[in-house]
């Protein structure tokens, strides 16, 4: 029998992938260091944390200026050609007005994983990357809808992604505004037979 919670304790916003037989899972971290946990797991029953995403000082994420649940939140790990990724947003003391979105990759989710790359011009909170059928890479987050006043009226926006600079490229596309809720966020996209899906969090 599997028992909910699969991962006891604070381990908020997971993100998962399957990986042949071997499910991977990622979780905020916030202000704390060693950050993004990772999870190991064949059944859900039985895991096992495998290490952290970042480990190192010379790695380079710079927490410095967080406040309490400020920090690294709601990380995203994707595997593309045998390689491991996980993007996440530090938010800082002066969110909502500079946060910064990051990626790290690695060969084997145990690690070593690599310095931090941050990316630039990319607003917003809760990154997260799709790889589509061609290879093609899309960054997606949320960000404040341009000429809103109300923080609470958010959008999802996309834009292709450079696997190899770390870098957005091209035009940013908003995708959706939400059910009319507060806060539409946490947006992550699929594909299954020729269909896209864009989940997403709101409330």
């Amino acid at each position: 029998m599997i028992h909910n919670p699969i991962i006891k304790g604070f381990y908020p916003d997971p993100s998962i992938i399957r990986v042949k037989d071997d499910f991977y899972i990622v979780n905020s971290s916030f202000e704390y260091f060693p950050a993004i946990p990772i999870w190991h797991t064949k059944d859900f029953k039985h895991m096992k944390q495998i290490g952290h995403a970042i480990s190192r000082q010379d790695q380079g994420l710079d927490l410095s200026d967080v406040n309490p649940s400020g920090g690294v939140q709601a990380a995203t790990i994707r595997y593309h050609k045998g390689i491991y990724y996980i993007v996440s947003t530090v938010i800082t003391s002066k969110w909502p007005a500079y946060d910064q979105h990051f990626i790290v990759y690695a060969k084997d989710p145990k690690g070593p994983w690599s310095k931090v790359h941050y990316i630039q011009d990319a607003e917003g909170i809760d990154a997260s990357l799709f790889f589509d059928d061609d290879g093609t890479c899309y960054f997606l987050a949320n960000r404040q809808i341009h000429g809103q006043d109300d923080g609470n009226k958010t959008e999802i926006w996309m834009s292709k992604f450079n696997i190899q600079t770390f870098q957005l490229e091209g035009k940013k596309y908003p995708l959706w505004q939400g059910t009319g809720g507060a806060f539409p966020e946490g947006p992550h996209m699929y594909k299954k037979n020729r269909v896209y899906y864009l989940l997403i969090a709101e409330g």
